[in-house]
């Protein structure tokens, strides 16, 4: 606002009034986009934590995913070996 006391001093008519209302546009546009800055940080940080909880629950889904694969592949095994049991069984008593 220092300047527009010297272009006022200076140019009273023509300089002031232009010069100073520019000065104001120009640091209420700058406050907007500091505001619109700190928005969109604050929403780049809540945008990350989503990522993290979500990649977060995507490795507790792969780590289940694997331990039922594991348990599926233990109960065939054990299904096969039951028929194969039983296989042996029917052919001993032929």
């Amino acid at each position: 606002m220092r300047c527009c006391y010297i272009f006022f001093v200076r140019d009273p008519v023509t300089g002031c009034v232009d010069a100073c209302s520019k000065v104001h546009e120009l640091e209420k546009a700058k406050r907007a986009l500091e505001s619109t800055l700190e928005e969109q940080k604050t929403q780049i940080e809540e945008l990350e934590d989503q990522l993290q909880i979500m990649e977060d629950a995507k490795l507790r889904l792969e780590v289940n995913m694997q331990a039922l694969k594991a348990q599926l592949e233990r109960e065939l095994q054990a299904k096969d070996e039951q028929a194969d049991e039983g296989k042996r069984a029917v052919l001993r008593q032929v």
